[in-house]
């Protein structure tokens, strides 16, 4: 007011407590420098709905930016209905309300009937924190005229960040030369470690980032899992996950990795140069591509990026700025692609060139990983229509330990035998002997192994699933028979085990074996 200086902020929603205490939060950080003195701050208001004395979010927002500030605030109010937007309000006298012809008593602030209700304000869930912290520049002079720094009466940023393991309140103080003919005066110096908490503008710590980037790098998490494992830690929505990895650790990743020049040079100086190779992802429906550019020792991308085409001056001007690295590139491995191929050998002319053998090896495993496939799925049938039914029951345990299977570990609990029910009148076939107890067992055991057998996954060219199931099944029909030749079961746990023997088997000229216990 007394500088007759106006400032004017615009919005892209509504008009609330918070977005009013926001632009003074902004103004005075803004234009504090120019106030230095000033220890209060005297602030006309009309009765609006966001600004009311009764309005707990908006008092609350005000007695939190006096704590950051340090500075006495004082509401001054118009009167009621004096403002000369307030034309359209109802008269504060009026107590009531004529409808239809007939007089309601209303009292104020009671709606009636038929006024649309109130819809409560969604205020976000406070955090509370387990310490206050408030950081000072580290730097005790000014860098340029080397006199003693002073605080400043306000703080450059305060937040609340949420770790891993606590809930911590930041705030910084900045510094300031306060000589004003020095150039560090208008200079406003941060704490380091402050600003080695969370990133700028985040209220998550770097750990939260850190949990979130590893988990989906390593373990190929989705966000889903990724928030569900997160969320008895920190408060985040799922979401907000995918926003911090996209947003935040990815660009952290890309910074981190520029440091590894040093080890690059270490490589290049042991091995005369880099050897690099070049892969991209698939595309989808028509969207670009992307291509990385690795070197193979140490696994550091150099270069990444997408490409809306797979053409010769494409692939060029991505591989542009290999020519400027201070090492030789040796060597480049990489798929035998159309464009690729004349474009290496134009940008790169003195590197030997290698075409990725893990592709070559898949292309000729394709034929026959469609048939181990297709034998897989007929395995799988067979084996289901003989015993489908007894690998899909369920093994009974004990009522305490249903679905604990980990019984080791750090805290490791006793194995105890399940004990069935106590009954007056046993029947004979639930009353069993010891033996008929074991072999229970081992056909429990041999069932559940059926079971894992029929569901593995093959890699080709390297494993194929529809050979392994079926010699890893013929393993567990010849131990079905080691046992029948050793002991004998009682009748009820008779089980007929048909396999069929895989064409290429030399030992089974002819087509099928049959193996039965009983």
């Amino acid at each position: 007011m007394l500088g007759n200086a106006l400032t004017i902020f615009f919005g892209q929603s509504h008009e609330t407590s918070d977005f009013i205490v926001d632009c003074l939060e902004s103004w005075w950080y803004d234009n504090a420098h120019q106030h230095p003195d000033v220890e209060e701050l005297a602030i006309n208001l009309d009765n609006g709905p966001s600004v009311q004395s009764h309005r707990t979010q908006f008092i609350r927002r005000m007695v939190e930016f006096s704590h950051k500030t340090g500075l006495r605030i004082v509401l001054i109010y118009y009167p009621p209905y004096h403002s000369k937007y307030a034309v359209a309000q109802k008269s504060p006298c009026e107590e009531k309300r004529v409808i239809m012809g007939q007089e309601f008593p209303l009292k104020l602030g009671q709606r009636g009937q038929d006024a649309r209700e109130e819809v409560p304000m969604r205020t976000p869930k406070r955090l509370y924190a387990h310490e206050r912290i408030i950081y000072q520049p580290e730097l005790l002079t000014c860098p340029h005229c080397g006199d003693l720094l002073v605080m400043c009466n306000y703080l450059a940023w305060d937040k609340t960040v949420q770790l891993l393991d606590r809930v911590l309140s930041v705030a910084s103080r900045p510094g300031c030369c306060r000589h004003a003919t020095c150039a560090g005066s208008r200079m406003r110096l941060l704490s380091a470690e402050g600003q080695g908490i969370a990133l700028p503008g985040s209220t998550y710590g770097y750990d939260v980032l850190v949990r979130i980037g590893w988990r989906r790098q390593e373990y190929h998490a989705t966000y889903r899992e990724i928030h569900a494992e997160l969320a008895s830690q920190v408060r985040i929505s799922e979401s907000h996950v995918g926003y911090l990895y996209q947003q935040a650790y990815l660009p952290l990743l890309a910074c981190h990795e520029r440091q590894h020049r040093a080890h690059l040079a270490q490589i290049a100086t042991a091995q005369g140069g880099l050897i690099i190779a070049l892969d991209g992802l698939a595309p989808q429906g028509g969207e670009p591509q992307i291509w990385f550019i690795r070197e193979l020792t140490s696994g550091v991308t150099l270069r990444s990026g997408w490409l809306s085409q797979q053409d010769q001056p494409t692939f060029e001007a991505f591989l542009a700025p290999l020519k400027h690295l201070e090492w030789p590139i040796l060597a480049v491995v990489s798929d035998k692609q159309k464009g690729l191929v004349p474009a290496v050998a134009t940008v790169l002319p003195h590197s030997r060139y290698q075409f990725c053998q893990a592709h070559y090896l898949r292309n000729l495993a394709e034929p026959l990983a469609e048939v181990d496939a297709a034998f897989k799925v007929e395995l799988r049938q067979t084996v289901r229509e003989q015993i489908g039914d007894l690998i899909r029951q369920e093994p009974h345990t004990a009522p305490g330990h249903a679905g604990v299977l980990t019984v080791t570990g750090l805290l490791p609990s006793p194995l105890e035998q399940p004990t069935a029910p106590a009954s007056q009148n046993p029947t004979p076939r639930d009353a069993l002997t010891v033996p008929e107890a074991k072999a229970d067992a081992v056909i429990t055991q041999l069932l559940r192994h059926t079971r894992y057998l029929l569901t593995l996954k093959g890699r080709p060219p390297f494993r194929l699933a529809g050979m392994e199931t079926y010699e890893r099944l013929q393993n567990v029909a010849r131990l079905s028979l080691d046992l029948l030749a050793t002991c004998c079961l009682a009748p009820r746990h008779r089980i007929h085990l048909r396999t069929r023997a895989h064409p290429t088997d030399t030992g089974c000229p002819g087509g099928g074996t049959t193996a039965r216990l009983s």
